[in-house]
């Protein structure tokens, strides 16, 4: 993008996706399908039981924040409504305090169905602007924003079906110059579908496509980006079920479907399993002075490392106390986290009061370069 007026967009794009996407370090080039997108806070855990279930809730994410794993889990949740809140800091490794991501969403009865209602916030730090010659001209706050509403309901006993429409604006640069003096920010629109089944009381299977929606516009036409679009499939599955005691068992995999914007958007869920990097090129010394310009194409092993592991378990005593743990295993990004974290629930006059607390551990050697190593999360939540 022609943003003259931003010294560090290149620093502040690398840190967005570093933080919310994939730091890779492997012989790949560094690219994955996730590096082509834009509007990465669409990428963010809102869930904190869930980020301690190594990110796994397609098929059983819980709380107000449920429609963002799933959007057909909300109408299998008890109680009228629910409200609550996540916040955490994005990028704790690398002590940036101006890097923050928020939270708060809602969900409650309508109808035949349920209502979930949310925003998102991704404040990614104060930038620099300076001019073509490189003076500082002040300052302006890079961010994005996404509102999000839907509606799950069933279709019988054992199956929902949900959709979330989110409108979000992704602010890169107050203003730029020259050729991009149009501001430089995108905005645009996004669905999620999902489908939950549950063929008995204690399993439930589901399915979701997430951020499906045409490629961003930032300063002219020929300056797109795709969105973060991808599939994900679970189950979730309550081993032990008593009166006291609960242990379940959730597990997902998640496949990014995001490709170059040159293709056509709405193909993304059909091409994505195949040729993400069709137009990814290689530029490689001859030896000779000149440069070999090398296409890389997808293979089914590639295409197989893109697929992210997701699995935890978590044990609650009468649904009063929580102990969670999981691990996520990313093969593309090089990462891998043992996640883990707790909750409490507890009953005041006619509601539920929860609190939820995760941490995210790096293991390996990537322990050294992750960002996201060490990360607390929190939420506070509240159900009728």
């Amino acid at each position: 993008m022609n943003a003259g007026s931003c010294a560090s967009l290149a620093c502040v794009a690398t840190v967005a996706i570093m933080g919310t996407a994939h730091a890779c370090n492997e012989g790949d080039g560094c690219w994955t399908p996730e590096s082509e997108a834009a509007a990465l806070a669409l990428l963010r855990d809102p869930g904190v039981r869930e980020i301690a279930l190594g990110g796994a809730g397609v098929a059983g994410a819980t709380g107000p924040a449920a429609a963002w794993y799933n959007p057909a889990l909300p109408v299998w949740q008890t109680g009228r409504a629910s409200v609550g809140a996540t916040g955490y800091r994005v990028l704790p490794s690398y002590g940036l305090d101006d890097l923050w991501y928020a939270y708060p969403s809602a969900s409650f009865t309508a109808g035949p169905g349920r209502v979930s209602l949310s925003v998102a916030y991704l404040g990614t730090g104060d930038q620099y602007r300076t001019d073509e010659y490189g003076t500082i001209l002040g300052t302006f706050h890079t961010y994005t924003a996404v509102a999000s509403a839907g509606y799950a309901m069933k279709i019988s006993d054992k199956v929902s079906v949900g959709v979330t429409a989110k409108w979000f604006r992704d602010h890169l640069v107050d203003t730029g110059q020259g050729h991009g003096a149009h501001q430089p920010t995108g905005s645009g629109f996004a669905f999620d579908a999902g489908v939950a089944y549950r063929p008995w009381r204690q399993l439930t299977l589901g399915v979701a496509l997430r951020d499906y929606g045409p490629d961003i516009r930032y300063v002219d036409a020929l300056q797109t980006a795709t969105l973060p679009v991808r599939v994900s499939f679970g189950t979730d599955l309550r081993a032990v079920s008593t009166t006291h005691h609960r242990l379940t068992l959730a597990a997902d995999a998640y496949k990014p479907l995001a490709q170059d914007s040159r293709r056509a958007w709405y193909l993304a869920p059909i091409r994505g399993w195949y040729d993400e990097n069709l137009y990814k090129v290689d530029e490689v010394d001859d030896g000779h002075g000149g440069i070999t310009r090398i296409e890389r194409r997808s293979t089914l092993r590639a295409e197989a490392r893109q697929i992210d592991a997701h699995a935890g378990a978590e044990y609650a005593y009468r649904e009063r106390v929580m102990l969670r743990g999981g691990f996520y295993r990313d093969w593309d990004g090089g990462r891998r986290w043992f996640t883990y974290g707790a909750g409490v629930c507890l009953p005041v006059w006619k509601t539920a009061i929860a609190m939820d607390v995760s941490r995210i551990q790096s293991i390996g050697g990537e322990s050294r370069w992750d960002p996201n190593d060490g990360r607390w999360s929190w939420s506070l939540g509240m159900s009728l």
